[in-house]
């Protein structure tokens, strides 16, 4: 009985030795929750308010970031991961175009009500697409309601369903 303890033992250890050796061989690489193997994901985003988003993006979920600027009454630019400047898209709304009427009142409301302050972002299908342009395409949320809607309703924009 002595015995079959003693080689039982010598299996957990060379069990555990196994695996604490695999997990030193990740770290030492550079492998790990963040990186694999020199290979960042291109979800993970920081920010002043948000300094280490989830390393999965999950449908529905918010994130919040800071916005830098209002470009027109539609897209706006943020604080990405590691500080990069990423325009966004307001999901599923168009806004008159630059010289168009409707125009200065569109951009007007959006610079009012985002500023340079912070949004959540929702990527509903839990992953980040982007436009022709390389813009996120996001539902934003402030204060609780979605910014889109908003829109639509005070008829700042009009429903869009392309990219």
């Amino acid at each position: 009985m002595q015995r079959h303890s003693a080689a039982l033992a010598r299996k957990r250890f060379r069990a555990v030795s196994a695996i604490l050796l695999f997990v030193l061989t990740l770290t030492a690489t550079g492998c790990g929750p963040v990186t694999c193997c020199g290979h960042e994901p291109e979800f993970e985003a920081a920010s002043a308010t948000n300094p280490a988003l989830p390393q999965r993006l999950s449908a529905n979920e918010r994130y919040r970031v800071d916005v830098i600027r209002v470009i027109d009454g539609d897209t706006f630019e943020i604080t990405w991961y590691e500080g990069e400047t990423v325009g966004v898209r307001v999901l599923g709304i168009d806004t008159p175009e630059r010289g168009k009427p409707g125009f200065a009142e569109a951009t007007d409301y959006l610079r009012g009500r985002i500023g340079d302050s912070a949004v959540e972002l929702v990527f509903p299908e839990g992953k980040i697409k982007r436009d022709s342009f390389g813009r996120f395409l996001a539902e934003v949320w402030v204060d609780g309601g979605n910014l889109g809607w908003e829109m639509l309703d005070l008829e700042h924009a009009e429903t869009y369903s392309g990219e």
